[in-house]
């Protein structure tokens, strides 16, 4: 298999179904776990932390809260003492989550799941305060720690003409929100992705799927392949014959109600079936040798897995472990650098 190099990416959250997740069960059990197994392979990675969780558990102020801020506050500290990196990541619908009482949220109201459903002015006072409390947890471990990439929610990343003023005030050079062809219309956001650059990283100004050499940011899109039909009965069949390797271990879940549309049919749904998607290099979901198999026939030099603590399952570590053998691992930092010296 070609040696490949390898971006690992977490998106630092809960959930946003019907059941949120709990904050030890769906972020600090499944970090700890994958941290130690990132330290057997000597992988570093990056963790996208969704700020506004850790500001409305600290606004709830109830003991629970309280607890599940400091849960968190402590494990990104360890995080950073193990060497690996935590960055911006912003999910705006948290503005009207409804705390349940027992350490779960409500999010039924997705009115403000896109950052464009604000003006610029709360856009960029987001940015700031997001910033601000990542560096000053980070401050605490690492002296003088800038923020210096960025992941939308949703992978709903607006116009850089509406962010870049925020990046520019923030220290943020770089951006990883999307995915080369990916497109999803699903009631909450609009994202087309299909004709962005074929390149692992690339420039941009005004436009995050243009490149502009001289360009004040980088895009680097998490990576993507095809998934067919027969990849997945291949991966069907895993999960039949190791369904506890790939059961998950959190407390919550991804489904939520239907916002748009009827039910779909018979047929929509053998459409949906049989038609090959693209979707997200990560280590959940799939069976490990599948993965091992698209990592083969990808055709660039580097890969970026974006992956949940919360679809933490035994695959997962087992992935890692795989993909390790014939790898090498690096990090956004590096890519900055490279641009930079380019």
């Amino acid at each position: 298999m070609p040696r490949k190099k390898i971006i690992l990416s977490f998106d630092y959250e809960l959930f946003f179904g019907y059941k949120s997740g709990t904050v030890r069960k769906s972020l600090i059990e499944p970090t700890n776990k994958m941290l130690d197994a990132m330290d057997q392979v000597g992988a570093k990675a990056t963790y996208f932390v969704d700020y506004l969780m850790l500001k409305y558990l600290e606004k709830e102020n109830d003991k629970r809260c309280n607890s599940d801020l400091e849960l968190i506050k402590e494990q990104l500290s360890e995080i950073l003492r193990r060497g690996h990196r935590i960055e911006l990541h912003i999910h705006p619908h948290w503005i009207d989550a409804k705390y349940n009482g027992d350490g779960t949220w409500n999010f039924d109201d997705f009115s403000h799941y896109m950052l464009t459903s604000f003006s610029v002015g709360e856009i960029e006072n987001m940015f700031n305060e997001g910033t601000k409390i990542i560096n000053q947890i980070a401050r605490e471990v690492i002296p003088n720690y800038c923020v210096v990439a960025f992941r939308a929610g949703g992978w709903a990343l607006p116009e850089m003409d509406i962010v870049s003023s925020s990046f520019l005030r923030n220290n943020i050079k770089l951006d990883s929100s999307l995915g080369r062809g990916i497109f999803i219309n699903d009631g909450y956001r609009i994202i087309d992705c299909t004709k962005m650059p074929a390149k692992s990283y690339y420039r941009i100004s005004t436009n995050a799927l243009r490149e502009d050499v001289k360009g004040c940011f980088i895009e680097a899109p998490i990576s993507t392949f095809k998934y067919s039909f027969f990849d997945r009965l291949v991966n069907g069949v895993y999960r039949q014959f190791h369904k506890n390797e790939m059961k998950y271990q959190c407390d919550g879940t991804h489904a939520r109600k239907v916002v748009s549309g009827e039910t779909p049919g018979i047929m929509e749904k053998i459409k949906r079936v049989i038609s090959t998607k693209v979707n997200f290099y990560t280590l959940s979901h799939f069976s490990p040798l599948l993965l091992k198999n698209k990592f083969f026939h990808y055709d660039k030099d580097l890969v970026i897995i974006i992956d949940h603590p919360k679809d933490f399952s035994d695959s997962s570590i087992k992935t890692l472990l795989l993909i390790s053998k014939s790898n090498e691992f690096t990090t956004y930092e590096q890519i900055i650098n490279e641009s930079n010296n380019e």
